[in-house]
């Protein structure tokens, strides 16, 4: 109880005959334990084993950790506050999960959606840098000094009908060039969705502001059964860092009036109408909330389905929350222009329990 396969980034091991000093004497075999456990707190024990009946004798390797037995399914992250370094346009911060996620065969447990609230209003573009089970990190590029972060957490193995979650891989992105692909959702939604999500760099580690940074994404062509997303990496990406667009998606305005136990508070849209530069939408939530609820935004290109428009780059962020309403805003990054964008939301409330355990 409570054991998960070792991830191999962190821990190998070989079976064969012991070395010099290892006690071989008389041909005797050892199973030999690499580990490393990188980046991680968790999983500090293990054990290992081997066949010794099969041809190749295999060995394989299990973590224990006293809380496996209760690792995420889903978590909604209250706002954080990420400070921006004096004199830099993106800084990063490692955010530790009040739960750790399962771990799995490549190491990329929990998958993670981030949006970036700046009460000053200057832009600010979020993303993922790198995730471990038991944290990630958030980079931010903006003007301001200080933003806050607010993320959804979740494991790609959890399935819910409320909410529609996934990752698509861009693979190694080349910099300075948009890339745009249709994702699929698994079933036929009753409307076109409200999505929510941000990208994650999936490097392992932050490259001190070299690699991969800043990076946009943003929505098209948003429909029932499935939606275009839309990347561009602004500087060339490291030989083994690969981009990925994490998700949640939902297609009911109000998850309380349709189920007895939501999963989120509020989903829906605003549109901005054509502007040049910035635009912000202000919504009134359907409730007051007791404290200001987790909010998550993406900006949809809202050109007639088709248009070139839509393949120019746009940025959306939160400007500030509160428990009656929220503002979203929308601007033209790298290209100028005019714009035309539809605002997508999903908010977290007290009525949703902060971590869905196993």
């Amino acid at each position: 109880m409570g054991a998960v396969v070792c991830p191999t980034e962190h821990l190998s091991c070989a079976f064969g005959k012991g070395g010099k000093g290892e006690g071989s004497r008389g041909g005797r075999h050892r199973l030999r334990v690499i580990h490393k456990h990188k980046g991680m707190a968790l999983y500090k024990s293990h054990r290992c084993g081997f066949d010794a009946l099969a041809p190749k004798k295999p060995c394989t390797c299990i973590c224990f950790d006293p809380i496996s037995q209760h690792v995420a399914d889903w978590i909604v992250g209250r706002p954080e506050p990420l400070a921006v370094a004096k004199g830099k346009d993106v800084s990063c911060k490692w955010i530790t999960f009040p739960k750790p996620f399962r771990s799995t065969r490549i190491g990329h447990a929990g998958n993670v959606v981030v949006s970036a609230t700046n009460a000053k209003g200057k832009s600010a573009t979020a993303w993922v840098q790198a995730t471990h089970q038991d944290k990630f990190e958030a980079c931010v590029e903006t003007d301001a000094d200080k933003v806050e972060v607010s993320y959804f957490g979740f494991d790609m193995r959890h399935k819910t009908d409320q909410l529609r979650t996934g990752i698509f891989n861009f693979g190694n992105a080349p910099a300075g060039k948009v890339l745009c692909k249709t994702v699929h959702f698994d079933k036929l939604l009753t409307r076109p969705a409200f999505i929510a999500g941000s990208v994650d760099m999936f490097s392992g580690e932050f490259h001190n502001q070299k690699e991969g940074l800043p990076v946009y994404h943003w929505l098209r062509d948003v429909l029932n059964d499935r939606f275009d997303v839309c990347v561009l990496a602004t500087t060339q990406m490291a030989k083994r860092e690969e981009m990925r667009f994490s998700y949640v998606a939902a297609d009911v305005p109000v998850a309380a009036e349709t189920y007895d136990v939501p999963a989120y508070s509020e989903a829906g849209s605003l549109t901005t109408g054509m502007f040049d530069g910035t635009s912000c939408r202000t919504h009134t939530f359907k409730r007051k909330y007791a404290k200001p609820p987790t909010v998550l935004v993406s900006g949809e290109a809202y050109f007639p389905v088709g248009s070139k428009e839509n393949a120019k780059p746009i940025s959306t962020y939160l400007k500030q929350v509160t428990g009656t309403d929220f503002t979203v805003c929308s601007t033209a990054a790298v290209y100028g222009g005019e714009r035309q964008v539809r605002m997508h939301f999903l908010a977290f409330g007290g009525d949703v329990p902060a971590i869905s355990v196993a």
